[in-house]
């Protein structure tokens, strides 16, 4: 699976929201902050909308905010929505498109690739990002100043 730049932004957008325990934010606001296309995230934040992952609100104090608690969002369920499932091979979803999938040691290797994806980002929540993101945030820049 390869994540797009429509998984990235996705993951960026909703990381920011994490970010703001509750706080509604505008899309401009994340796309500055990200240094993302606004009108190339407004469909990206369609589609999280439409899953219930996000919920907007319009006028002076609209903006975006999450539709659950961040504990409760995983990473597998962002990229899900907007790449689909992990399927790393073509016959591990379909395994009749292939003649030789019956006996294919290479069709079990490919399950094994995808199980193992979908651990990882199944295993990592939202809540679990930011906690990351806010630890990095607090680290010292390493850069002094006379």
């Amino acid at each position: 699976m390869t994540i797009s730049t429509k998984g990235e932004y996705a993951l960026r957008a909703l990381l920011e929201l994490g970010l703001r325990n509750g706080e509604s934010v505008s899309l401009r606001e994340i796309a500055k902050r990200w240094a993302l296309p606004e009108h190339y995230l407004e469909q990206v934040m369609a589609s999280l909308r439409k899953s219930g992952l996000v919920r907007s609100k319009r006028g002076a104090a609209g903006g975006y905010s999450l539709g659950r608690p961040a504990n409760q969002i995983t990473v597998q369920e962002i990229l899900q929505i907007l790449e689909g499932p992990v399927e790393p091979f073509f016959c591990v979803p379909e395994p009749g498109k292939c003649q030789f999938s019956p006996a294919c040691s290479i069709r079990i290797l490919m399950h094994q690739i995808k199980n193992a994806v979908e651990s990882v980002l199944g295993a990592v929540t939202l809540a679990d990002l930011c906690q990351q993101q806010k630890a990095k945030q607090s680290q010292p820049s390493g850069m002094f100043h006379i």
